[in-house]
């Protein structure tokens, strides 16, 4: 499964890509979790692209308005990614059992 880039990157490499390992792009109750996720962020569930499920964990990486987004189901907060910022460094991330030390993040708040 290939994901489509929908962030601000111009290098041609970055608009298709795997799934890290340990995620998934197609997340149980996907209407559910897109809702959910667009409200985090006060969108319209169109808007939000992206979307990564942590397999076995509920975390969910999603992308909105060129930016991409953590959100940790288990505290229900939710967080703006600052590093990295392009899609492929990102998902290069995902793939390391520590990718939460390894991002750069900015809580949310309401």
């Amino acid at each position: 499964m290939t994901l489509t880039n929908a962030t601000n990157t111009t290098q041609a490499e970055d608009s298709l890509l795997p799934e890290p390992k340990g995620w998934t792009s197609k997340p149980s109750a996907l209407e559910s979790i897109t809702c959910l996720l667009a409200g985090t962020v006060d969108a319209k569930d169109d808007d939000i692209q992206n979307i990564l499920e942590q397999t076995h964990f509920d975390h969910y990486i999603f992308s909105y308005n060129n930016h991409f987004y953590l959100f940790a189901g288990g505290s229900g907060n939710t967080y703006q990614i600052e590093r990295p910022h392009r899609q492929k460094e990102l998902w290069d991330v995902l793939k390391n059992n520590d990718w939460h030390k390894r991002l750069t993040l900015n809580e949310l708040t309401c």
